[in-house]
């Protein structure tokens, strides 16, 4: 099985948030951190992850990431694997 992680840099003039939508289809979240479409598995820092209904679809679902963005530079880590 294969992986990829996908690293996020920001450099931001002020304290800021937005939301990543990292995933989208059937998601099953295996734990607060560990999500799945198919033989698609994501992991996530902890704390910031939000699965929700997609509007105008009743069998999928979008995982959304919740980033706080400080002041400076920072980054988050999302790790991709095939199963």
């Amino acid at each position: 099985a294969g992986a990829l992680v996908r690293t996020l840099h920001f450099d931001a003039p002020a304290t800021d948030a937005l939301y990543f939508r990292a995933l989208t289809g059937k998601v099953e979240e295996l734990s607060p951190t560990q999500f799945r479409v198919g033989q698609l598995q994501l992991t996530v820092p902890a704390g910031i992850a939000l699965v929700r209904p997609m509007t105008g679809d009743d069998q999928a679902s979008e995982l959304l990431l919740q980033l706080a963005i400080p002041q400076g530079d920072s980054k988050i880590e999302i790790r991709y694997e095939v199963l």
